[in-house]
């Protein structure tokens, strides 16, 4: 049946209204909709994410953080589409796909590629970042999201789906924004806005976080906190029981730190509320945590409205505006959420790095003292203000 259904999105996808196909009946037609679950790649994907693409386009956004001095873009920021398996915005559209947790029990990665193919352009074609996926741990039977989940009850089974969601989505036109959640651990549904989650640091490390180092891994682009508060009570841990969008012991010494995430911790839909008492940062029952509290602890988008960020954020401002400036780029997006038309940042992505002006001067003048028929060959060549690390062309995914 999900075969049928990948195939059937292939024949009727947006515009719908334009496109009238036929639905196959034989048996042989049948068949072929079972067999065929490939999706060739865009020309126009992006490059692969590796550590070094991440490094490059993390110098980019720190340049850029630096010269937007004074911005701040970090509460409500974005359009965002719902779910990690379809747009709700996109009714009448968008197929009603089986659960998340229904194309991890394949066991197949190659599966969960060729349908994340398919979601990727549910959210990348009419620019929405998309609020998945999720990836908890199963820890309770009568959690009432699990469908949302793709990890099951094996850590390694999640962190190898979601990698291969992530690393899917690059191969589309103009991949949208991920936001993988919820940041940690959210077990269950019930009391998840004051509930505290005890939990030592080798646990943390060893069940719940495999599946979210893979996304790091694999590029994402964001991470969403989740709504319960965390007291992680080991290793490099000291922060006590604090709401995780405030929590310095998940969110920095963890996460941006020891794991090397390089986007933006984004909150969950109001999870700055303080609805439990005695945490760090909140004054009192359903007020907000305080600005510098959130700041400090490792948040950088609160949403979906300005509530703890309300007025300017002074603690680690230029940061977070670089997480955020690193978390469009890496998918190729303008700050609008627009594809990027900015191919220097395109080819920054594939190694192809500007020369500098002066630098090209220098060298062009001490050319000149060579052979003439030396100098003549190398002037030509040095004209050129790009040079490539390799044959390949650059990425073609703006518009």
């Amino acid at each position: 049946l999900l075969s049928i259904n990948l195939y059937v999105h292939d024949q009727f996808f947006v515009p719908m209204n334009k496109r009238q196909p036929k639905m196959p009946t034989s048996r042989a037609a049948l068949a072929f909709l079972v067999l065929e679950l490939s999706a060739p790649a865009s020309d126009a994907a992006l490059p692969d994410y590796t550590e070094a693409v991440g490094d490059r386009v993390w110098a980019e956004a720190a340049k850029q953080a630096k010269e937007a001095s004074g911005q701040q873009h970090v509460c409500g920021y974005g359009t965002w589409g719902d779910s990690g398996q379809l747009n709700q915005w996109d009714q009448g559209f968008s197929p009603c796909w089986p659960s998340t947790l229904n194309v991890a029990a394949s066991w197949d990665v190659k599966l969960m590629a060729r349908w994340s193919m398919e979601t990727a352009q549910e959210f990348g074609e009419p620019n929405r970042g998309q609020l998945g996926p999720g990836v908890n741990v199963m820890r309770y039977a009568w959690n009432g999201r699990m469908g949302e989940y793709m990890s099951g009850e094996d850590p390694y089974l999640g962190a190898r789906m979601v990698e291969s969601q992530i690393r899917a989505y690059r191969k589309v036109d103009h991949p949208p924004l991920q936001v993988v959640k919820h940041w940690i651990p959210n077990t269950i549904e019930k009391h998840r806005t004051d509930m505290v989650e005890v939990v030592d640091e080798r646990t943390l490390f060893e069940v719940y976080y495999p599946p979210f180092q893979a996304a790091v891994d694999a590029g994402v682009s964001s991470v969403m906190c989740s709504y319960n508060l965390i007291n992680c009570t080991t290793g490099m841990c000291n922060a006590g029981h604090v709401y995780a969008c405030a929590n310095d012991d998940i969110l920095n010494k963890h996460l941006k730190k020891k794991m090397g995430f390089k986007g933006i911790v984004m909150s969950d839909w109001d999870a700055t509320k303080c609805q439990a008492p005695g945490s760090p940062g909140c004054a009192s029952a359903n007020t907000y945590i305080q600005n510098d509290v959130a700041a400090e602890g490792g948040l950088d988008m609160e949403m979906p409205g300005c509530m703890s960020f309300s007025g300017p954020v002074t603690k680690r401002a230029e940061e977070k505006e670089r997480r955020l400036r690193w978390a469009y780029m890496v998918q190729g997006r303008e700050m609008t959420g627009q594809p990027m038309k900015n191919k220097q940042v395109l080819k920054l992505m594939e190694g192809i790095v500007e020369k500098d002006a002066d630098a090209d001067k220098d060298e062009d003048d001490n050319k000149d003292k060579e052979e003439s028929s030396e100098s003549s060959k190398m002037s030509d060549s040095s004209s050129s203000s790009w040079s490539a690390s390799s044959s390949s062309s650059s990425v073609s995914s703006s518009a």
